[in-house]
């Protein structure tokens, strides 16, 4: 079978490397929008912005040492001992910790490891640390008992749809740097630069205490660490459903290069792949006890996010899908399964007093208003959420996805794991962020990659070759668009206060706003598009130049009510820095000109530091009556109304 279809391996290879090249240009050309346009689209970097090129290098020399790395495992795996096996597998998780973290900082300041602290620190990104720290979680097991009913009065966004482990984490880890300074105090100085300078910014504003900083900062590396983490348990997943070694190793190398894998950290959906891995682990063997481990880590899983819903029903149809057993013994390991589920959620209910069953439903409650109240058209997102799909995978992996998916005897993972993607799908329960949400589901996905690899007869070296075509997707979609800390949930309302957003290269945007009696469907677009309907600037002292890395604006003025006509940022250089004096004019009142700016802001690229003492800047004056301003934050501007 393999030489009648080993001419497709190259046919396949320059398949992959022209859809990698017609996405990256149709990306950068703005061929298409991303998403559906008036529901959900994620949001593009501001004209101008760039990135490094060392940084840049770097991500592309730890993207070859790793495909090295891996097109070598390729043959150990097959012909070494099986501690040499061992070895190799378990050197995918600091190999994907480095590679990671390289390609990351290779995105524009401010969106690479930066969102590790901004994503997490904003309310409307995620808030778990928003309410964790709050005075309603000093009594937190209090909090986790009458969380059925704190929750059912939220919103149909992150807060109002998950279970109570995301905060309780969340409040574990900061009491226990609020114990400890010392190891909080560590924590903070051996992060990278622009982490400790995302920090120093956000402290510009607002003062974040020491133990908040390692709060931030550890729950960042955690979710790289489970993502890392994953790959053996993907590889243990192929051995376990009979696949050959090397189709295994070709599933676990590509794992770390995965791009929802990459951009959505530090997002929690990034790590709750680790837990729903293991739980196909346990149960890929179909035994009665794996079945029972299955269901443990399911309810653990559930304890943190209704994802794990989906990963169960995965779990269920690879019971059931088994070959080789009869059907008692494969009903056996399901029901085994529930079994494990039920003794966990009942200890989990008596040690906290809550029901987990009362919570599960006020979260599912809250999920159903979401279509409601930001309603989807289920038609075009049958199309939108493939497309996205195979983005978040990585687009040089879907033709051998295809083929995978059409080998036979078919892999029952995959076929367990499509499934419940199409029912998800087709019964309309997610409709857009499929990308973000799905990425549970995607160990399944790469199943597929790596049998259509395998059914081709390809090797290492299009092993290589595919993980350097996606770690190049990643590092052009970094550039591209941020699906953090994403504009559009401005417009949901979930931002409860100004937070600061980051400016580099050659320019920025502030990304949500609180602004009381603005109505959730209102237009935002002079928020999210237009720097006329939303001005905003910076305090600049002579002696704050500095590094790149802390160009970023720690002040936002959020301006509402008109419509967008389009304008751009005018672009800030590098080099700016968190503003520390601020000395704001009134209403109207003009205090620099306009080539005063361009003389600064060369001056403070050029780390001159442009205009001793402070910079004062025009305040905001609303074009009507009826604009509403929310947040704090400064404009230079001169006469004729351009913004900076």
């Amino acid at each position: 079978m393999i030489n009648r279809v080993r001419w497709a391996r190259p046919v396949l290879l320059i398949a992959s490397a022209a859809l990698t090249a017609v996405f990256l240009l149709g990306l950068y050309g703005e061929w298409f929008p991303l998403g559906v346009v008036g529901e959900w689209t994620w949001s593009r970097l501001p004209k101008g912005i760039g990135v490094t090129p060392e940084a840049v290098a770097l991500g592309v020399a730890a993207l070859l040492g790793f495909a090295g790395f891996s097109v070598a495992g390729f043959w150990v795996v097959d012909r070494g001992r099986p501690w040499h096996r061992a070895v190799w597998v378990a050197g995918l998780v600091p190999l994907a910790v480095g590679v990671g973290l390289m390609l990351q900082s290779a995105a524009p300041a401010g969106f690479g490891l930066a969102k590790w602290v901004f994503a997490q620190h904003a309310p409307g990104s995620s808030g778990y640390y928003t309410v964790a720290r709050s005075a309603e979680m000093d009594d937190w097991v209090g909090f986790v008992r009458r969380y059925a009913d704190w929750v059912a009065g939220r919103d149909v966004l992150h807060i109002g749809t998950h279970p109570p482990g995301l905060f309780v984490l969340w409040r574990v880890v900061l009491e226990a740097y609020r114990v400890g300074p010392a190891a909080a105090r560590m924590v903070v100085q051996i992060q990278p630069e622009e982490v400790r300078a995302a920090l120093r910014t956000l402290g510009a504003r607002d003062p974040i205490p020491l133990a908040d900083q390692a709060a931030l900062v550890s729950v960042g590396w955690l979710v790289l660490l489970a993502a890392a983490a994953t790959g053996p348990l993907v590889y243990a997943l192929a051995r376990r459903l009979d696949r050959p070694r090397r189709e295994a190793w070709t599933a676990a190398a590509l794992w770390p290069v995965v791009p929802s894998v990459l951009l959505f950290q530090p997002t929690s959906d990034v790590a709750f792949v680790l837990p729903a891995t293991a739980a196909l682990v346990c149960a890929a063997r179909g035994r009665v006890v794996g079945g029972f481990a299955a269901g443990a880590v399911l309810a653990l899983g559930m304890q943190f996010s209704l994802v794990f819903l989906g990963v169960g029903l995965v779990v269920g149809l690879m019971l059931a899908m088994q070959s080789g057993r009869s059907w008692g013994e494969r009903l056996r390991a399901i029901l085994a399964t529930g079994l494990g589920f039920l003794v966990l959620t009942g200890l989990i209910s008596v040690v906290s007093g809550a029901s987990p069953w009362a919570i599960w439903w006020a979260n599912q409650r809250n999920h159903a208003r979401f279509y409601v109240e930001y309603p989807r058209s289920w038609g075009v997102w049958q199309f939108a959420n493939a497309a996205e799909v195979a983005v978040g995978i990585g687009v040089p992996l879907c033709p051998w996805i295809v083929l995978g998916l059409w080998r036979r005897p078919p892999c029952r993972g995959v076929l367990a794991t499509v499934a419940v993607l199409a029912v998800l799908q087709l019964s309309g329960r997610s409709l857009s962020e499929v990308a973000r949400l799905w990425i549970p589901f995607f160990p399944g996905l790469l199943l597929a990659a790596a049998a259509g690899l395998a059914w081709t007869g390809a090797g290492a070296i299009s092993l290589g070759g595919l993980i350097l075509l996606q770690g190049v997707q990643v590092l052009a979609l970094q550039g591209a668009i941020q699906v953090v800390y994403s504009l559009a949930e401005a417009e949901s309302g979930a931002w409860h206060r100004p937070v600061a957003w980051p400016v580099s290269g050659a320019g920025g945007r502030p990304s949500g706003s609180d602004c009381p009696g603005l109505d959730a469907g209102g237009r935002m677009a002079g928020l999210l598009d237009s720097a006329k309907d939303l001005v905003w600037g910076v305090g600049l002292g002579h002696d704050q130049a500095g590094p790149g890395a802390e160009a970023l604006v720690a002040a936002v003025i959020q301006v509402t009510g008109r419509d967008d006509d389009h304008g751009n940022p005018l672009p800030l250089g590098r080099g700016l820095q968190p503003p520390t004096q601020f000395n704001p004019g009134f209403v109207g009142q003009h205090q620099i000109e306009e080539d005063q700016i361009g003389r600064l802001l060369a001056d403070q690229a050029n780390g001159r530091g442009g205009v001793g003492g402070n910079l004062g800047g025009e305040a905001a004056q609303g074009h009507d009556a009826s604009q509403q301003v929310c947040g704090l934050g400064f404009v230079v501007d001169d006469q004729r109304g351009r913004h900076l």
